[in-house]
């Protein structure tokens, strides 16, 4: 995991040290002075010359799984960037589903059309298999 930013390393060096969130960032935090992976990832802003906020998330075998895409003024929750996360790992482990808001224990949801017949009978159950 790492973070990317068009600020120089000497802005990220100010940061840390004055914001306590910035100073909790367990990973690396790279500078994209130029762009180049801004424009890459189709998050920077011709018009004013700006990034918007992007989080993409991207597998280990390099497919792109999700992303969020924000204006500047938005902040963002990372809370649900890490239960995102934590989503995709776990139906890339398992297979199975996850409903929306779903955390790490809960119930998943099957695989597509793997409990078709399950759910024919009338059960109202969102999760017929745990």
């Amino acid at each position: 995991m790492l973070a990317i930013s068009p600020d120089s390393v000497y802005a990220h060096k100010i940061e840390g040290q004055y914001s306590p969130n910035v100073r909790g960032v367990p990973f690396p935090v790279l500078a994209d002075r130029t762009h180049t992976v801004s424009r890459t990832y189709g998050v920077f802003n011709p018009q004013d010359g700006t990034d918007f906020r992007g989080t993409f998330f991207i597998d280990p075998d390099g497919i792109l799984r999700g992303y969020f895409i924000y204006n500047g003024s938005v902040g963002r929750s990372t809370g649900e960037l890490l239960r995102a996360l934590q989503a995709f790992q776990f139906v890339a482990a398992t297979g199975r589903h996850t409903q929306a808001g779903w955390y790490p224990g809960q119930a998943a949801l099957p695989p597509p059309w793997a409990d078709v017949g399950f759910f024919n009978t009338g059960n109202r159950s969102a999760s017929p298999t745990p």
